[in-house]
């Protein structure tokens, strides 16, 4: 008896929601199997989860290519960052990747995230101060572009909307911060309930995102050269401060000009 081949092909997994229908099909393509359907009915927020599922079985994806998005690449690899190499170009602003490591929000990284919480949140800030001090923002960060190998390596998704910027305030750094905060911070909630088998305390989760942003701000600091201190002196002089840095984050015009 023959064999069936189960083909694979490209379909859409990435949406655009801030557009004036509030929903649009955005750049990225996974390969799924041939003749793979979304019920019809679904909310938006529904086809989303049904479609990021997708993507994540999947091992090879299309996706934007521009001059600009391959200047950015570059800069961010001549800087250690790890993202994701094209395979093959496809002409006309796109290409083929690979797969590399898991995305945080899937199944096999949120257990690493799990099991090695402390070096996963290391690792993510100093990517996110490199990168913003190099004047470059990733402008839709969240742990869904944030992809992780067993041994905690973070490797960044997604570089296509990214954009280089002398001013980084004027751009979408603020929106960079507010949204990873929100987004490794609900991780944290999801980990910390499927350890321990209870939901988290509000107090628990607001200690955390204090964290997670001091993080963030200790290593910009370091990285820019504007501090020289362990992040144990750091946390101890300004721990308690995390949350006033927190609001002028969410909030750039309360940033002192």
């Amino acid at each position: 008896m023959a064999r069936k081949v189960l083909l694979w092909v490209p379909k859409t997994t990435s949406f655009n929601t801030r557009t004036k229908s509030g929903y649009q099909s955005s750049g990225t393509k996974a390969f799924v199997p041939l003749g793979t359907r979304l019920h019809k009915g679904l909310t938006h927020s529904q086809k989303y989860d049904k479609l990021t599922k997708l993507a994540e079985k999947s091992h090879f994806f299309i996706k934007p290519n521009s001059l600009r998005v391959q200047k950015i690449r570059q800069k961010l690899r001549a800087l250690g960052i790890n993202v994701e190499d094209p395979i093959q170009d496809l002409g006309n602003g796109k290409a083929l990747f690979k797969k590399t490591g898991n995305s945080l929000q899937s199944y096999l990284g949120i257990n690493v995230f799990v099991q090695q919480t402390p070096k996963v949140v290391e690792n993510i800030c100093k990517m996110v101060a490199v990168i913003h001090n190099a004047g470059i923002t990733h402008t839709h960060l969240h742990v869904g572009n944030i992809g992780v190998t067993r041994n905690g390596k973070i490797v960044l998704y997604d570089i296509g909307r990214a954009k280089f910027s002398k001013d980084l305030m004027k751009t979408n750094v603020g929106l960079d911060i507010t949204t990873l905060t929100r987004s490794i911070t609900s991780l944290y909630a999801h980990a910390l309930e499927s350890t321990s088998g209870r939901k988290p305390a509000q107090k628990e989760i607001l200690v955390f995102e204090n964290y997670f942003l001091g993080k963030l701000i200790y290593h910009t600091l370091v990285n820019s050269g504007e501090i020289k201190i362990s992040w144990k002196t750091f946390a101890k002089r300004f721990g308690k401060h995390f949350s006033q840095y927190k609001a002028k984050v969410y909030h750039p015009e309360l940033l002192p000009q």
